[in-house]
């Protein structure tokens, strides 16, 4: 597997690469779970009764707007049940889709959200700043630290296309995850090419803290299968 990037990630070779779990103390469990909480939450809820899609860190339910997307049903139902920040950020949304976003969402990521935004509109805010007493961790949208704050452009997601925000923890840790997750992308490949089958959003990997790595896929029948 080739992959580069701003992380370093160079040719890896599957059979080198070993695996995280089953993790060894609560130290490891609290930093591993951080970088794949995400993906690990929603895993396989890409229907049009629960729809969750990760955005820049944070969990939107999408499910009261799933058939009104102006891109097609489709293109959400591909993209929910994991994050989709690159995606997102591709087809380039307006602010508009942006503020829209934001009044949908579920949990918060603390440590991506960017406690510096300020409102022009409110003086007192830009002079005035009162910092939050809660910046880790994940937060309800109707918390007293977020509810001053949360429709304020560019304080929960970008304003505009923007790379993926990125959080705290261990750099290793992060690695490995990056490592292993190409590994099992692979094998998920492996799998789509045994089944014999074009299926719905194609095979998605994430890492279960209690089980090891986990995939699931949508059959034919836009049911949820994991394996």
């Amino acid at each position: 597997i080739a992959e580069s990037g701003n992380d370093g990630l160079r040719s890896i070779d599957i059979d080198s690469v070993g695996s995280t779990f089953p993790l060894s103390s609560m130290k490891e469990f609290y930093f591993v779970f951080a970088e794949t909480w995400l993906n690990y939450s929603i895993a396989g809820c890409n229907s049009t009764d629960k729809c969750l899609i990760g955005l820049h860190g944070h969990v939107f339910d999408i499910s009261d707007f799933v058939e009104a997307h102006p891109g097609s049903t489709e293109t959400l139902l591909i993209e929910s049940g994991r994050d989709s920040t690159l995606f997102f950020e591709s087809i380039g949304h307006s602010r508009g889709a942006r503020k829209l976003a934001i009044g949908k969402v579920a949990v918060v990521n603390a440590q991506c959200v960017d406690w510096n935004a300020r409102s022009v509109v409110n003086d007192c805010d830009v002079r005035r700043p009162v910092r939050p007493q809660k910046t880790w961790g994940l937060i309800k949208p109707r918390d007293d630290s977020l509810v001053r704050r949360i429709n304020i452009p560019g304080f929960l997601i970008p304003k505009k296309r923007s790379q993926s925000r990125s959080f705290g923890g261990l750099w290793s840790v992060r690695q490995r995850i990056k490592r292993e997750e190409l590994v099992q992308e692979q094998q998920a490949e492996n799998l789509q090419r045994a089944l014999g089958q074009n299926l719905f959003g194609g095979i998605q990997c994430f890492f279960d803290p209690f089980n090891g790595w986990q995939s699931w896929y949508t059959n034919r029948d836009f049911q949820t299968v994991y394996s």
